[in-house]
């Protein structure tokens, strides 16, 4: 969490934002993400700050979906 407030506040970014794309990081993406939200104080940005963490941490975890196998074959791959 605390990653998580340093690199908002490195990023001029307000501490809501730090809570919550590092927990929804750090719990399961999404889901989290929107429950975060629902809790923690509104401001004029908490709608598109919401937006932004659910579509950067879906965009990631695809990513990781896709290629997670790609290298771990590499590790495996007989011909060296």
């Amino acid at each position: 969490m605390l990653f998580g407030l340093l690199s908002a506040k490195l990023l001029g970014k307000d501490w809501r934002l730090g809570v919550l794309t590092n927990g929804a990081v750090a719990i399961c993406g999404a889901s989290a993400a929107m429950a975060i939200s629902a809790i923690l104080p509104k401001q004029n940005d908490s709608e598109r700050d919401l937006i932004f963490t659910v579509l950067i941490v879906t965009v990631l975890s695809t990513l990781a979906m896709i290629f997670y196998p790609v290298f771990a074959r590499i590790d495996h791959c007989p011909v060296r």
